[in-house]
């Protein structure tokens, strides 16, 4: 029997998933959870399909170059955690400051970077079966139609 240990539900929230905007409202909801807590020693893969892998880019990029603007005009990066609505947008700026190494009380690498970086969008092993079927299925059509005429016709 499969168990589910470990696994916090965020929240129900009926998104299309078809814009950057909704990628954008979805990333919001999730960084305000606890989810912070665990992005200060881990990266998260974000497994999904191409159009999920280039909208999650393209607001991923987005906030890092404001990221670093933000850091090249100070010393230190002006970002303060924010309270998100799913309804108003914002630039994800959830801060982590994480210490890092092996052992954390004499760590010396911190980072004040926005949580939505450590985010990794990636292709699921699911996705690449499916866009290997699809894409067989597309090239040898023509073949297949065939198959299915001449198989048809004998019935």
């Amino acid at each position: 029997m499969r168990q589910m240990q470990g696994v916090h539900l965020v929240d129900f929230v009926e998104l299309t998933f078809k814009s950057k905007g909704d990628f954008d409202v979805a990333f919001d909801i999730v960084l305000s959870t606890n989810l912070l807590e665990y992005l200060k020693y881990f990266l998260l893969p974000q497994p999904g399909d191409w159009l999920a892998q280039f909208y999650s880019r393209q607001v991923i990029y987005k906030t890092l170059q404001k990221y670093y603007k933000y850091t090249e005009a100070s010393s230190a990066p002006q970002f303060q955690p924010q309270s998100t609505s799913a309804a108003a947008h914002s630039d994800h700026s959830y801060t982590l400051s994480y210490q890092s190494g092996p052992e954390k009380e004499n760590a010396t690498v911190k980072s004040d970077q926005p949580a939505i970086l450590f985010l990794m969008p990636c292709i699921g092993p699911l996705h690449i079966s499916h866009n290997g079927q699809e894409t067989l299925f597309d090239e040898f059509r023509d073949l297949f139609e065939i198959n299915g005429h001449f198989q048809y016709a004998d019935n």
